[in-house]
C-alpha cells in the first residue's frame, strides 16, 4: 500500500542522540550539565590534541587561545551510584565518544566554569558549608 504524502516527506529523527555508558558501572548516563568547551593556550597543549608543532605554532601566532572542538567537560548522572560525576568527553567519530575522569588541570582550560572541588572564591564560607546539604550531591 502506498504511503501518504505527509508520511513520505516527513523527516524522522535517527535512533536518538549520543548514548554514553558509565565507565564504572556500564549503565547509561544522563547529562546533568551543559558542555564546557576546552581551549589551549600553548603549543604543548595543542600537541596533546593532535596538532603538529609547526601547525600549533602558526595557529597560536594568530590567536591567544584556540577552542578544541571535539573535547569538552560535562557532568553526568549515574543511576547505579546515584550521583553526578564530571567527565572529559572526547568525540572519536559520529556517534562514538570516550569518557575520562576530570582532573584539576582541566578546569583551568575552560571558559566560565568554577572547579567544583574548590568552589567559587566569591562565595562565603557559611554559604559554601550550607550548600553541601542533602541536595548538594545533585549539583556537581
Amino acid at each position: 500500500m502506498p504511503r501518504k504524502r505527509s508520511q513520505r516527506n516527513r523527516k524522522r529523527p535517527g535512533s536518538g542522540g549520543r548514548r554514553l555508558i558509565c565507565p564504572q558501572h556500564g549503565c547509561p548516563l544522563a547529562s546533568a550539565s551543559q558542555k564546557h568547551r576546552l581551549f589551549a593556550e600553548t603549543v604543548d597543549q595543542l600537541q596533546e590534541y593532535g596538532f603538529g608543532r609547526k601547525q600549533a605554532a602558526l595557529v597560536l601566532r594568530e590567536r591567544a587561545g584556540v577552542v578544541i572542538e571535539d573535547v569538552w567537560l560535562e557532568a553526568f548522572w549515574c543511576d547505579v551510584c546515584q550521583r553526578t560525576t564530571w567527565y572529559q568527553v572526547v568525540r572519536l567519530g559520529e556517534r562514538q565518544f570516550r569518557l575520562a575522569p576530570v582532573h584539576a588541570g582541566f578546569w583551568r582550560h575552560t571558559c566560565g566554569t568554577v572547579d567544583p572541588t574548590r568552589g567559587n572564591p566569591s562565595v562565603s564560607e557559611f554559604s559554601l558549608r550550607h550548600s553541601r546539604g542533602p541536595l548538594a550531591g545533585r549539583l556537581y
